[in-house]
């Protein structure tokens, strides 16, 4: 597999680049990561079963170095000089250095993921996939010398950070009923828990997740899109909700006029099938667009977009802010939506077990109140930027798909 270097603006190889491609004797699946120099890729072969992390200097064409272990399924750049990998093999987020002029990547440590009870009779649940998400990429060079970010800005948590110091999300598909999200500051992940001088030891620890995770890391049972690259920048997440219960006594017409609709046709529809056994009758009565709306999936859609905020200085400024409301990370998309921007410092437990405590800012709000939205429109994808959050919207009927910006 061939990458080649080349710049934006004219397709040919870049100016700054060597050598025109860098290569590796495998047939695989990559992901790329990119900060200055540096070029993190990731090859999936499922031929072979085993995964490669390689570290590429792309402007002399050197190969850094290399990881190769069984089910590596993510990787995100934490600073120029370090990096995470989601290793599923071993259950943990394992932190790297980068060492350029060494050309080496040195194991520093490994973070061990929560294990959790499904079923007594199952046992714990296993991770079957994960995904890392972290934007922007981090500056080269970095603001400091010291991957680890000593010299920042103090903030209420037990490890230093910075206001650049953007948040980490994964999200693990398991094999229980649940999927969930962690999110965890870059500061976090880079932090040397336990014996300082542990980044000098021959074999890196294991740090048990009692002594990382719980003040660090908000562990939340929502599913961030798969598909979708930057739902993630800065501090920020942006994830799309389906409604929690459908069910004809739990819906208004205000909370949702399209499946209010829907609810009360099927039902007239019902009614009249009891009472006359005509199906085809009875439908052929309705207009096309009642039609449409008989056969729509509407239990699927996604319903609200919810926005969280991971940034601690906002957080420790609005903390004392006696406007702001404080809810819990269970509260009901009902008892959300619409209520402007909502402080979360109450712990949330993955399966009444695993508790997790890092505070977040969120606000949410249901789909079919945002004007331009079309309700006859699927919103299927959610993307966010600096300035603006970006909707993706699948087609209906003959109408063609589209992209709806919305600025912050």
């Amino acid at each position: 597999m061939s990458l080649h270097i080349v710049a934006l603006d004219s397709g040919v190889q870049h100016p700054d680049a060597s050598k025109p491609t860098l290569t590796m004797p495998i047939y695989a699946w990559v992901t790329m990561h990119i900060s200055g120099p540096i070029l993190a890729c990731l090859y999936i072969d499922p031929m072979i079963g085993t995964d490669i992390v390689v570290i590429w200097n792309w402007q002399t064409g050197e190969n850094v170095g290399r990881v190769a272990a069984r089910r590596m399924k993510s990787i995100v750049l934490l600073s120029p000089f370090a990096m995470v990998v989601a290793n599923l093999d071993q259950e943990s987020l394992d932190i790297y250095e980068i060492n350029v002029s060494d050309k080496d990547v040195i194991l520093l440590r490994r973070l061990l993921l929560p294990r959790v009870s499904t079923d007594d009779d199952l046992g714990p649940f296993m991770y079957e996939e994960a995904l890392l998400r972290a934007y922007p990429s981090p500056r080269y060079p970095a603001s400091s010398q010291n991957p680890y970010g000593k010299d920042v800005h103090p903030t209420d948590y037990p490890f230093t950070t910075e206001e650049s110091d953007g948040i980490v999300a994964c999200v693990f598909h398991t094999s229980g009923p649940s999927h969930y999200s962690l999110f965890a500051h870059r500061s976090a992940l880079l932090h040397p828990y336990g014996d300082p001088d542990s980044n000098h030891r021959s074999v890196a620890p294991l740090i048990p997740w009692s002594e990382w995770g719980p003040d660090n890391v908000r562990w939340l049972d929502i599913e961030c899109s798969m598909y979708w690259i930057c739902y993630v920048h800065g501090h920020r997440v942006a994830v799309l909700e389906k409604r929690q219960d459908t069910s004809s006594g739990n819906v208004s017409k205000d909370e949702d006029p399209l499946l209010y609709r829907q609810i009360q046709l099927r039902q007239e529809i019902g009614q009249r099938m009891i009472e006359d056994n005509s199906v085809g009758a009875i439908l052929s009565e309705l207009s096309e667009e009642e039609q449409s709306l008989f056969a729509m999936d509407l239990d699927s859609r996604f319903f609200s977009l919810r926005v969280l905020d991971f940034n601690p200085r906002a957080i420790r400024r609005l903390k004392t802010d006696a406007n702001i409301s404080s809810i819990s990370p269970t509260t009901p998309i009902r008892e959300r939506a619409g209520r402007g921007q909502l402080l979360v410092t109450e712990p949330s437990k993955m399966n009444d077990i695993v508790e997790t405590r890092l505070p977040y800012l969120e606000t949410t709000v249901r789909l079919h109140d945002l004007e331009f939205i079309d309700p006859w429109r699927r919103v299927h994808g959610v993307m966010i930027n600096g300035e603006c959050l970006i909707l993706l919207l699948s087609a209906h009927e003959s109408e063609s798909s589209g992209v709806y910006v919305c600025h912050l």
